[in-house]
């Protein structure tokens, strides 16, 4: 009997086996669902620079001499504005630069695509709450900009 008992025990388990193998409830641990890709950041507004300056070759505070710069970015990718720079700081003439384009955003930074030829469209621009700032460096001046959100 004891043979009979444990052959039905083991009968039972195969059984028990077979049954989760064809398609019963699966023991196989699932994957969670893979959360969405995070979205970049909104930029679209209007900016003024709040620090514009200018060291190496040529050095100043282009806000305090009068100048700046201003983009809106619109939610498409369009970006409109202007760039000043007073005449003691950009060689003796003054710089005037439309800055309609396009931007791009990837990750955390932001590219400009520009007709106007400036360093605004060759510099990388690091995304912030409500602020976009870069320095770059061109003919041996370095120029910093940040930009603030109105």
């Amino acid at each position: 009997m004891r043979h009979t008992v444990s052959r039905g025990v083991t009968w039972t388990i195969a059984l028990a086996l077979l049954g989760a193998a064809c398609g019963g409830d699966s023991t196989e641990p699932t994957m969670p669902p893979t959360p969405p890709p995070p979205q970049a950041p909104s930029v679209a507004g209007t900016y003024n620079a709040t620090q514009f300056t200018l060291s190496g070759a040529v050095t100043g505070d282009v806000i305090a001499a009068g100048g700046n710069l201003t983009l809106t970015l619109a939610t498409g990718g369009a970006v409109t504005g202007s760039l000043f720079i007073p005449a003691s700081l950009a060689g003796g003439t003054e710089f005037n630069a439309d800055m309609a384009g396009t931007y791009t955003v990837t990750g955390d930074t932001l590219r400009f695509t520009q007709s106007a030829d400036s360093f605004v469209r060759d510099m990388v621009w690091t995304i912030g709450t409500n602020r976009l700032s870069s320095t770059g460096t061109f003919s041996g001046t370095t120029v910093s900009i940040v930009l603030e959100k109105t």
